[in-house]
Formats: structure tokens, C-alpha cells, sequence
């Protein structure tokens, strides 16, 4: 009790300091950009309290207390769904995505009591916390289980995502006569899975020991990021075969390749400077802060860096190694301070995540007549996902319920979802697009949101409830003996 109302006061007291210094921004109205941000993160925040109080996992209180505020009035985006950093009145490319929008455009209508949410401050908000568990999961990979796994991690990565696209897009083409590249599009757009939602999940889980021994953890959170880049590079792809010409598809058909050579070799080459910089000769507490900052800046960089130049998915990938490949050569007192500090910003940044995502949902698009057919398609190709994911992990000396584990753990999606989910239509909108694409934009887009109500609690659920029942705690590393020496 005393912990929640100490929390509660300081809320008060950083929104207090916020309103003196930034007016109007920070006070409730149609202006009120940070108003409206500072209310989710603090009802994200009470939300994933309330859930840990009935042994429910936090992400799910947070992506309600987002969505509710959201569709009773309290805030508003102006843009549908999405986080688009760009103005759908602004003529530049859509694919362009800014910082921090700090124009003064605003919302068309939006009452004295509502507060907007722009649409760059939240999409910048959720990439800052995508970072830090980043950062986190990359200290925390065990290079050994890499080293052992590296066959079973890429086909882990490539399997389950392309086979689970195919299949989108085969129902896509037969119950919505979508053609095949849009197709292709919504499959993508479905396929990716959600680090954010799958790597604290797993991070926790390995906290308390559960799958250590095997390296489970390693395992899936390493096969996430190249998850990633695969759907993104595969979106691009079908994208442009929609709405490019000439060079740019051939630059799409590049982009996997190149993001994932981009991310994973300029990731290792900022962690190998990060040996060095700061001196090890420093004093300690100079020395963590300085390692901190590195990190931290590194990833920031990464991330936003490579969305200016259209390789999004090599930002996350490069900042995963870039933190795995630090950590590998600091002292162990090292590492483990600068861990311990990313998992006290990951603690302050997930309701920030978390309730940013949940207010993107807009329950108004979800009153279209073909909802049950997406429903339909969505867990049809989760179903062939866990059937692939499952036998992916086959010759690795997984148990059964250890490879069901691994398989429900490649379930939850989100914020890929919400980064690339209005791309379709925004780019129909922008380019002059037929009303026929722009209605399979508006499609997209829909089935987007339905993919993030639907598996991001179910599957961080899943990972909650199954990893305790499923894996082995505090196993004696010496059983890993007993799985394959190649990872194959």
C-alpha cells in the first residue's frame, strides 16, 4: 500500500513539473498532446498492477487501460491506428518516418475533455522502450546456446514466419478476393511476432530459472529479431510490388539481405567499440554510467536511424547484437550492473509501451462484415504457426512439452502490427490510389488491430501460464548434454 501511493504521488508530482514547464501541452484539451500520453502510461501502469494483484501477467492490464481510454473519449488519435509518424495531409513519402513530429498541426475535433495523442510522440515513446528490452535481451543472451543453436535459431526465424504468411495469404485470396500481392501484404503484416511482448515474457522467465538449462530463452528471444526483419523485408517486398516501379522493387526484393547484413554487422562493430569505450581503468560507477549511455544511445540511434532510411528491421537486429556483443568481453561485475539498470528503465518504460500500444486500438474499426472471415484467417495461420515452430526445434533435444512451449511462445504480435498495419493504406492514400486499393488498405489495417486485441494477452498468457508448467527449473546445466552438440 505504501509503494502504490508513493508511486501515485510522484505521478502527481512529475505531471505538476511537466504543466509548469510545458503549458497547454501537458493540460487536458485538444492541445494536449503530453496530457494525453501522461494519462495512458499512468493507467498502463495501474492497469498492470491490478493485473499482478489476481496472478495475471502485467502486459494485459496494460493493453487495456490503452484500449479503454482510448474508445471511451478520454484520449484520441487522430490518425487511425497507427504509428505513421507523418501527417496523412503531409505529400512526402509515406514510408518516411520522423522522430518527434513537433509541428503544431492537430486533431480535426476533439472536445475540451479529450486530449490527443500525437501520433509521432507515441510512436517515438514505444521505439525508446523497444530499445531498453532490446538492449536487455541482448546482455542476457547466453553465447554459448548461440553458438549450439545457430541452425535451429535460423530456422526457427524463417520457417514459421513464411509458412504462416503463405497461408494468410492463400485464405486472403479465397474469403476476401484479395490479389495475390495484397495478399502477401496482410500476411506479413500478420506474420511478425512481437518482441516486445515476447522477450519481457521470456525475460522473466528466465529470472526465475525456467528453460535455463537448455537455453530456451536464448533461443526464442534471439529468433525474434531476425523474425522480424523477415516479415518487414517481406511486406516491403509485396508493397512495392503494389505500388512500386522499376529500381525501388528491386531495392524491396534487397532489403531482407541487406537489414539483416546491416544489422547484424553494424551491431558487432558498435559493440567491439564498446570494449574499449569507456576505459576499463576507470572507476566503477564512471564506468557503468559511461557503458549506459553507449547502449543506450547506440540503440536509440539504430532504431530511429534506419527508419529515416527506410531498413527498419535492421535497427532492432542491430541493436540486439550490439548489446550482446558489449557484454561479451566486459567484467562480469560489469555486465551485470548495466543490466541491472536497463531492467529498472524496462520497469518504468513497459507501461509506456504497453498502454501507447492498447490506445492505438480503435474499436470502431472493428465493424466490418468481413471481421469473422479475418478472425478465421488469422488463427488459421497461427494454427500452421505452431505446427512449424514446433517442428522447427525438432534434433535439439527439446521435450515435448518443451517444444509446445516454444511453439505458444511464437504467438503473441503487436508491435510490428501497429508500425507497419496502416502502411497499405497510407500509401494508397498518398500515391492517388484506386478506391479499390484503398479499400484493401482499410482491410489491412483492420485485420492488424484484430491481430494485436487478440494475441498479444492471449499469447503473453500463454508464455505466463505454460512457461512454469512446461519448462524445467533450476536444472543442472549438465542435462544439456543430452540435446544435439550442432544445434541441429
Amino acid at each position: 500500500r505504501g509503494r502504490l501511493l508513493t508511486r501515485i504521488l510522484l505521478c502527481i508530482l512529475a505531471w505538476s513539473a511537466l504543466a509548469t514547464v510545458t503549458g497547454k501541452l501537458a493540460l487536458p484539451g485538444p492541445e494536449g498532446y503530453l496530457f494525453g500520453i501522461s494519462v495512458v502510461i499512468a493507467a498502463a501502469a495501474l492497469g498492470g498492477y491490478l493485473m499482478r494483484l489476481v496472478r495475471l501477467p502485467p502486459l494485459l492490464g496494460m493493453l487495456l487501460a490503452g484500449f479503454l481510454l482510448r474508445n471511451v473519449g478520454v484520449v484520441d488519435v487522430p490518425s487511425a491506428v497507427i504509428a505513421l509518424t507523418m501527417n496523412t495531409s503531409n505529400s512526402s513519402n509515406v514510408t518516411n518516418m520522423s522522430i518527434l513530429d513537433m509541428g503544431n498541426s492537430s486533431s480535426s475535433s476533439s472536445s475540451s475533455l479529450t486530449s490527443n495523442l500525437r501520433t509521432s510522440w507515441s510512436s517515438a515513446l514505444r521505439s525508446v522502450a523497444l530499445v531498453i528490452i532490446l538492449i536487455r535481451a541482448g546482455l542476457g543472451l547466453d553465447p554459448a546456446v548461440l553458438k549450439k543453436a545457430k541452425y535451429v535459431i535460423l530456422r526457427l526465424a524463417f520457417l514459421p514466419c513464411l509458412v504462416e504468411a503463405s497461408i494468410d495469404a492463400v485464405f486472403a485470396v479465397v474469403l476476401l478476393d484479395f490479389s495475390w500481392a495484397w495478399g502477401y501484404i496482410l500476411g506479413f503484416v500478420i506474420a511478425a511476432v512481437s518482441p516486445a511482448v515476447v522477450v519481457p515474457s521470456l525475460l522473466g522467465l528466465q529470472d526465475r530459472g525456467f528453460g535455463v538449462a537448455k537455453g530456451i530463452p536464448t533461443l526464442v528471444i534471439a529468433a525474434a529479431s531476425f523474425d522480424d526483419v523477415i516479415a518487414i523485408s517481406g511486406f516491403g517486398i509485396a508493397l512495392g510490388l503494389v505500388f512500386s516501379t522499376g529500381g525501388s522493387l528491386a531495392l524491396n526484393i534487397l532489403r531482407g539481405p541487406l537489414e539483416l547484413i546491416g544489422g547484424i554487422g553494424g551491431g558487432t562493430l558498435v559493440g567491439i567499440v564498446a570494449w574499449y569505450i569507456p576505459s576499463s581503468d576507470k572507476s566503477g560507477g564512471h564506468r557503468y554510467r559511461n557503458r549506459i549511455m553507449f547502449l543506450l544511445l547506440g540503440g536509440l540511434t539504430a532504431v530511429f536511424g534506419t527508419r529515416l532510411v527506410h531498413f527498419t528491421g535492421a535497427g532492432a537486429l542491430g541493436t540486439l547484437v550490439m548489446a550482446f556483443v558489449a557484454g561479451r568481453k566486459w567484467p562480469d561485475e560489469d555486465r551485470k550492473q548495466v543490466a541491472r539498470a536497463f531492467a529498472l528503465m524496462w520497469h518504468l518504460a513497459q507501461p509506456m509501451l504497453f498502454g501507447l500500444i492498447g490506445a492505438e486500438i480503435d474499436s470502431t474499426t472493428l465493424g466490418e462484415d468481413f471481421v469473422g472471415k479475418a478472425i478465421g484467417i488469422l488463427w488459421i495461420g497461427m494454427l500452421f504457426r505452431v505446427i512449424v515452430s514446433a517442428l522447427s526445434v525438432t534434433r535439439y533435444g527439446l521435450t515435448l512439452k518443451e517444444r509446445l512451449f516454444v511453439a505458444l511462445a511464437w504467438l503473441p504480435k503487436a508491435t510490428v502490427q501497429a508500425a507497419i498495419g496502416s502502411l497499405a493504406l497510407d500509401t494508397a492514400t498518398q500515391q492517388g490510389g484506386t478506391p479499390e486499393q484503398i479499400r484493401l488498405g482499410k482491410m489491412v489495417l483492420t485485420i492488424a488491430v484484430l491481430v494485436i486485441v487478440f494475441t498479444a494477452p492471449v499469447g503473453s498468457i500463454a508464455i505466463s501460464l505454460s512457461g512454469p508448467r512446461l519448462l524445467i527449473q533450476g536444472q543442472d546445466a549438465s542435462a544439456t548434454d543430452e540435446f544435439s552438440h550442432d544445434g541441429t
